[in-house]
C-alpha cells in the first residue's frame, strides 16, 4: 500500500507539471503569434517604403536626363 501512495504522489506531481508545461506552451505560442503578426506588418511597411523609394528614384533619373 505504501508503494501505491508513493506512485500516486508521483503521478499527481507529473500531472501538475504537465498542466504547467501546457500553460507555458500556450503562452509562448500566443507570444510567437503576436510577434509573427508584428513582423508581417513591418515587412509590409518596408515593402511600401521600398516601392516609394523606387518611384522617387525613377522620377529623379528622369529629371536628371533632362
Amino acid at each position: 500500500m505504501l508503494a501505491k501512495g508513493v506512485l500516486q504522489q508521483k503521478f499527481e506531481k507529473e500531472v501538475k507539471g504537465n498542466v504547467e508545461l501546457q500553460a507555458s506552451l500556450k503562452r509562448r505560442k500566443q507570444v510567437s503569434h503576436k510577434w509573427r503578426l508584428e513582423l508581417e506588418q513591418e515587412v509590409i511597411s518596408l515593402q511600401e517604403q521600398m516601392h516609394a523609394e523606387k518611384d522617387l528614384r525613377v522620377v529623379l533619373e528622369v529629371q536628371d536626363e533632362k
